[in-house]
């Protein structure tokens, strides 16, 4: 059935609307997607894909009757004429292509388990002898599209029309995050933090808290990847913290559609697509430009929204040991994404408009480590969400205050680099609240590592990686060991001395404590070994996790995007327009009172917008 004039004038406007992939970030229209199919045909059999089968099922029996028959178009859903691998699987060429220098097919095959079953391509000439055109929705092309004229999916000839379908991106092949992405306007949001900074946790914790935290904006979710991000790992007692992100392989983006009509009922819906960023995946902007494959830096170029995280041991101020060795790593990070910008984005070079996020994580252990900042970082501040609708700006503002004030005074070098992001807000969250233990399984027994210990395995840890990926040459410059042996003597290794089993041997001042159902205490001595390779260290909450004010820094970034409340409120009426007087003469309106009435209504506007500009970056009087 052909689609209504209406919606027929709906869908031609779609036409014209462009879709960003998320992975590659090539630009498309909704029409020109291509459609996974739900089975591979493959001599005289099929391997079936919807309600009730397996992913290698070979199809159920109330499907055998029409893919038995003698139809060569059948033949078609090989895609690929004979193009497989070892598994029997078809080969997608552009897919592996995406994939090469991002993770290889670890990047891909987990999570995309279906990724080798065939395309229906609106381009491909057979196309039409792939699909379906009955049915409800379906324009003159064959594309289904939905009340507002969107591609949502098209009929395939032998599929199930109950199945969802995938759509995948038209140049890279990834599958697309869901069936309405590109309908509504997209807003890129990367997480950027270093090595120890808590991004995995934060994101965890943050997405736990998503759909409450849209609702107190007055925002619904809709379809989303936000499982993707939580997976099955529990933040609970009793339960260890997610591990880190393996960073050899390129995080796939988490997108989620949010819903929200205005006052007349006009749809505001936006999509936000997350990016998980490592520092370490950050690469200098010169290597950027010669590599259009670095995916990181497309994420990061074409970004809307940044947050930064930051550990408050990677600042002086914030840290017991005071222990700087982290400020020139933060800095490089700073330094490295801003400059990346320019590299990628020839349009947006600039991160002026960009709002950027500065988040101090575990903001729970200020004040355990200096509890006067605790105090003034959060004294006269409500814990509790704010009674009406819309983001708390001016508690943001009473933290925001205090926190740029301690990065410029005691934190000069980061905020020094910070300042290369003009539209900028501080924040102090924290994912967990209670507290963590860190432990590790060795001899059947867990281990506990007492806070100084645990900050001294992880200094040591860092050292020996760093250690171990340079060269004699290097090494020189190279700082020492921090930690001691048992004999309390400085760890100092030649240049030349990798860290083989002789050097790993060493015994050092670190020590571990397991206790007994009895109550007797055991405490064990760490090797050089242990720390760079034979413990696999957890961290475990204490209780169960009350995040604080997690959800502040992303929501700051939509009010800064100007997507939810409070907006800037116009403060003095627009003057209105001079009408002509009885008397008054055409000529003397336009060369007289028009013109008077144009410069105040002009300097009326310049005022109104720095006035926005101070409510919006705000300025401290």
């Amino acid at each position: 059935m052909a689609l209504s004039s209406v919606l027929q004038k709906k869908a031609d406007a779609m036409d014209r609307k462009e879709i960003i992939c998320p992975f590659c970030f090539e630009k498309f229209h909704d029409n020109e997607v291509i459609f996974r199919s739900s089975y591979l045909y493959k001599d005289n059999q099929s391997i079936g894909r919807g309600a009730g089968m397996d992913l290698f099922d070979s199809g159920s029996a109330d499907r055998s009757n029409v893919l038995s028959g003698r139809d060569d178009d059948k033949k078609l859903f090989t895609r690929y004429d004979g193009a497989y691998d070892s598994a029997y699987r078809k080969r997608d060429f552009e897919l592996e292509n995406f994939w090469d220098k991002r993770g290889r097919e670890s990047g891909f095959q987990t999570f995309d388990p279906a990724w080798f079953y065939p395309h229906i391509d609106p381009k491909d000439p057979n196309f039409d002898k792939m699909i379906k055109k009955e049915g409800s929705n379906v324009d003159d092309m064959g594309l289904v599209r939905d009340n507002d004229g969107f591609v949502v999916r098209v009929y395939e000839k032998y599929g199930d029309n109950s199945v969802i379908m995938t759509k995948l991106c038209p140049h890279c092949h990834n599958p697309l995050p869901f069936t309405d992405y590109g309908k509504y306007p997209i807003k890129f949001i990367s997480i950027v933090g270093i090595r120890g900074s808590g991004k995995t946790v934060f994101l965890k914790q943050l997405m736990t808290k998503f759909a409450g935290a849209i609702a107190h904006v007055d925002y619904t979710m809709g379809a989303g990847t936000l499982a993707q991000a939580t997976g099955s790992e529990k933040v609970a007692k009793g339960f260890p913290l997610p591990a880190s992100t393996d960073d050899k392989i390129m995080r796939r983006p988490v997108a989620v559609d949010l819903h929200r009509k205005d006052v007349n009922g006009a749809d505001k819906s936006i999509t936000i697509v997350f990016y998980d960023i490592a520092g370490e995946h950050c690469v200098d902007p010169q290597e950027a430009r010669a590599d259009t494959n670095n995916t990181v830096s497309q994420f990061l170029a074409f970004s809307d929204g940044l947050l930064f995280l930051i550990d408050p041991d990677q600042v002086p101020i914030f840290s017991n040991s005071q222990d700087a060795r982290d400020i020139p790593e933060v800095q490089r990070v700073i330094d490295t994404v801003n400059k990346i910008r320019p590299a990628f984005n020839h349009e947006m070079p600039r991160w002026d408009t960009v709002p950027v996020a500065v988040v101090l994580t575990k903001s729970d252990t200020l004040e355990k480590n200096n509890s006067d900042i605790d105090e003034i970082i959060f004294r006269d501040v409500d814990y509790t969400e704010s009674k009406g609708k819309g983001f708390a700006r001016d508690e943001f503002v009473k933290i925001n205050n205090v926190l740029r004030n301690e990065f410029e005074r005691n934190a000069d070098q980061i905020e020094a680099s910070l300042k290369a992001f003009y539209r900028r807000g501080y924040f102090a969250v924290s994912a967990i609240t209670c507290g963590v233990e860190n432990k590790f399984e060795k001899y059947r027994n867990w281990y506990t590592l007492e806070e100084e210990n645990y900050k001294k395995f992880v200094a040591t840890k860092k050292w020996a990686e760093g250690w171990d990926e340079r060269t004699p040459d290097e090494r020189e410059y190279y700082y020492q060991c921090p930690i001691d042996d048992t004999y309390g003597n400085k760890i100092i290794l030649p240049v030349t001395a990798d860290l083989t089993d002789d050097v790993l041997n060493i015994e050092t001042e670190i020590t571990a404590v397991t206790k007994f159902a009895t109550g007797d205490v055991k405490e064990i001595t760490l090797t050089l070994y242990d720390i760079y390779k034979g413990i696999d260290l957890l961290g475990f909450p204490v209780a169960n996790p009350d995040p604080r004010r997690i959800e502040e820094p992303f929501l700051w970034i939509l009010w800064q995007l100007e997507k939810v409340p409070p907006y800037f409120f116009i403060t003095e009426p627009e003057p209105e327009v001079p009408k002509k007087g009885f008397f008054e003469t055409k000529n003397h309106y336009e060369t007289v009172t028009l013109p008077e009435y144009n410069f105040d209504l002009e300097n009326w506007r310049r005022r109104q917008n720095e006035n926005k500009q101070r409510y919006y970056c705000r300025e401290r009087r």
